[in-house]
């Protein structure tokens, strides 16, 4: 008997029992499958069309994909005719639906025979008293001129005129579109009541009507983002605040009572971005995936990087090309502690003794007999007659050379190799052990002239092998000091001819730690590539401001060295670093008081560089400089970004002025900036580049930069950019929170470094 009834997906089952005593079984049934009827929907003139699929069994259903609507087939019909004293109508009617709509025809000519109309029998020379656009006296239909809504004939206003809009005002630092250059319409044009605009500088804006006769005020000057704009026939006689620098998206709104609503926003697109080319990378090429916004239509491009020959034995296995740099690692062989080693019968032993740099220490237990041989086995090198000197020239043996280089057993030696470019070696050793110098630390100390760092004193004696000193930190104490595991290597060192010590000093410190301890030692690194060590020494910059306090009778720099403390404390709350040991939390209320309180005249705005000055670094719409960025990090930076209008070729470069080589220009040009700054990219075609190593004493001082760049064809640039670390703190300074209160720290800082240093 069936006990389960297949279905479409389904398998069934099948009892079976023995009739003559109880064994029985069960087999499957496989499932049916669908068996789908379909039902055709056509597409009509607007919908699309498409077929169902529907299983009767078990109601499965699909749909194919869907066909395009028709759209509309309309046949014409005159349903009213037009004659001389009035138009007709035209009438279009769709044959497969009930659409329709209608068109005004324009009214016949009148027939004029002898100065009448043969048809109406209007006067051909009637002299046209207009109402409503009918002549009262003759009855003729004017045949309407309109210029900005308003008809040259009869002076009936046009019913579907609506005004462009413009945007007029002081733009750009000059007057635009008003006062003595009010016949200009200008550029700035509401679409469908929108206009996005990017300004270069602060500007102060209204609103005119295409044909100059209505212009739009606000009763009072407005410095937000939203303003009602009044016809100046009722007294407006303000402006509207527009900020530079910034693409915004401006928004016009106009009411029955012949007043308009103004509002702006800085234009963020919501990108969406689907690949339109690329370009495969190749060994030597680089590559390229370009994106462009659906929405927008703005583009990038991510460079794919070259791949890169893949050399093996110093050929590219992707292209074949030679590698012209190529060097084989090269190993010492031969007859090598009474055997033969890599050599003869052993030749396909590549050995242990490998140099590296050109450079081998090894000790063999017996006198030896080497020569030289490359990765792989490809080529020998040997001498052209046997030498126990320290020093043989070695020829590939394809030349016939066949002996080998005597080396002493049971010394240290250190074998120096040079290859030639006439495919021969220099192979030459040494048994000299290198000088180890002696290092003596002496107490560190804080310096913050630049930046906040810890400058450590030392002396050194037997430095004849010494190549390199330096510094070592770590965050923590560790039990044994080695450069490879250090947390910073700092190299450089300092001599001081009149104490006979030399320093170095560490990188720049993060102000948030500043009540932290450094642990430090001094490297020196000998020419045999060993290095020898100091003891590892602990430092606090705490250590250093509570000395000043204690003993200094300075108060110039009490006032200072509070204000760093207060700056650190600022910056560990804001970063959320050792807040519970902050680094002014062991001042008195007395020190404390030292400091002079943050006052807004601390800071200062850096002007706008005038439009005469800027030369050819004046915007050319090659879009602006974003508003940057301040960094905290040892040393102030100022971070730039910039979004460019035209794909760069060779890249941004960033020309910068201090505010002395800016005030000492007369025009900005390439040759007067005082560096540059190559732009890096950080994708989504932004750039960044960083003006670094700003000291608290120049806090105030004015930068000022400009980008350029080239598409191939036109130089473009951003405008000039005037902004201080200063700038940025005062910005932040009223607006609440911990990074307002590390703003206000700053700035104090920078004004008592300022009085300090000078």
């Amino acid at each position: 008997t069936i006990t389960t009834k297949p279905g479409c997906l389904t398998g069934g089952i099948t009892s079976h029992s023995c009739a003559n005593c109880d064994y029985s079984y069960t087999t499957k049934i496989e499932s049916t499958g669908h068996s789908y009827k379909s039902v055709v929907t056509a597409p009509g003139c607007e919908t699309e069309g498409y077929t169902t699929h529907t299983c009767p069994k078990c109601g499965d259903t699909y749909q194919d994909e869907k066909v395009p609507a028709t759209g509309h087939r309309y046949n014409a019909s005159v349903t009213v005719e037009p004659s001389c004293t009035k138009p007709g109508v035209m009438t279009y009617d769709c044959d497969y639906c009930n659409a329709s709509y209608t068109e005004q025809m324009d009214a016949l000519p009148h027939n004029y025979v002898e100065g009448f109309c043969s048809v109406c029998g209007k006067s051909e020379l009637c002299d046209h008293v207009w109402a409503d656009g009918v002549c009262t006296e003759c009855g003729a239909v004017c045949e309407h001129d309109y210029v900005y809504g308003v008809c040259t004939k009869c002076e009936q206003q046009d019913p579907f005129y609506v005004p462009s809009y413009y945007l007029v005002g002081y733009i750009n630092g000059a007057n635009y579109g008003c006062e003595d250059d009010y016949e200009n319409i200008g550029q700035y044009k509401f679409e469908d009541d929108v206009l996005k605009v990017t300004f270069e500088t602060d500007s102060y804006v209204f609103v005119k009507t295409e044909d100059n006769k209505s212009w739009y005020m606000t009763k009072t000057f407005v410095s937000e983002d939203t303003a009602t704009f009044y016809n100046t026939n009722t007294g407006a006689s303000e402006k509207m605040f527009a900020p530079g620098g910034v693409e915004l998206t401006f928004r016009l709104s106009a009411s029955a009572d012949d007043t308009l609503v103004l509002t702006y926003a800085e234009y963020v697109c919501p990108h969406d971005y689907k690949v339109s080319a690329t370009t495969a990378a190749t060994c030597t090429e680089d590559g390229s995936v370009t994106y462009t916004c659906m929405i927008c239509g703005e583009t990038y491009t991510d460079v794919v990087p070259a791949t890169g020959h893949k050399y093996v034995d110093g050929v590219c296995n992707l292209c074949g090309k030679l590698d012209p740099d190529y060097q084989p690692d090269y190993y010492l062989v031969g007859y090598i502690n009474g055997a033969n080693y890599g050599c003869e019968d052993d030749h396909a032993n590549m050995g242990q003794y490998k140099f590296v740099d050109g450079k081998l220490v090894a000790t063999f237990e017996q006198d030896s007999y080497v020569f030289l041989k490359t990765t792989g086995n490809a080529n020998w090198y040997m001498a052209q007659a046997y030498s126990d000197g320290t020093t043989a020239i070695l020829h590939n043996t394809n030349t016939g050379a066949m002996e080998k280089l005597f080396v002493p057993g049971g010394v240290e030696l250190t074998f120096t190799l040079t290859v030639n470019n006439n495919d021969t070696l220099t192979l030459s050793y040494t048994n000299a052990v290198s000088v180890k110098p002696t290092l003596t630390l002496k107490a560190p100390t804080l310096e913050f002239k630049d930046m906040i760092c810890v400058v450590a004193f030392y002396t050194a004696e037997n430095t004849q092998d010494v190549v390199e000193m330096g510094m070592l930190t770590y965050s923590s104490k560790v039990n044994a000091v080695d450069i490879a595991t250090a947390e910073h290597v700092i190299p450089g060192a300092t001599y001081e001819a009149n104490s006979g010590r030399y320093f170095s000093s560490s990188q720049g410190i993060h102000a948030k730690y500043l009540a932290d301890t450094v642990y430090l030692a001094i490297y020196a690194k000998l020419a045999d590539g060993t290095y020898t060590y100091t003891k590892l020494a602990p430092y606090s910059p705490l250590t250093y401001a509570n000395n000043q306090l204690k003993n200094s009778t300075n108060a110039g720099l009490k006032q200072l060295v509070v204000s760093m403390l207060n700056y650190g404390a600022a910056a560990q709350v804001h970063f959320a670093h050792n807040t519970g040991n902050l680094a002014n939390g062991a001042l008195t209320a007395e020190q404390k008081a030292l400091p002079e309180a943050y006052r807004a005249d601390m800071v200062s705005s850096v002007p706008a560089a005038p439009a005469a000055k800027q030369g050819i670094f004046a915007n050319n719409k090659g879009f602006s400089l974003r508003k940057p960025a301040v960094s905290f990090e040892g040393a102030f930076s100022i971070n730039y970004f910039f979004t460019p209008a035209y794909a760069p070729v060779d890249g941004i470069t960033l020309y910068y002025w201090t505010e002395a080589d800016f005030n000492a220009a007369s025009v900005l040009t390439k040759e007067n900036a005082t560096g540059t700054i190559k732009m890096e990219g950080t994708g989504m075609e932004q750039y960044r580049g960083d003006i670094e190593g700003i000291a608290a004493k120049n806090l105030s001082q004015g930068v000022f930069v400009a980008a350029v760049y080239s598409d191939g064809t036109n130089t473009w640039t951003s405008g000039v950019l005037g902004y201080s670390i200063g700038a940025y703190c005062g910005s932040l300074a009223t607006k609440g929170g911990t990074m307002a209160e590390l703003a206000m720290a700053t700035a104090v800082y920078g004004y008592h470094a300022k009085a300090y240093f000078g």
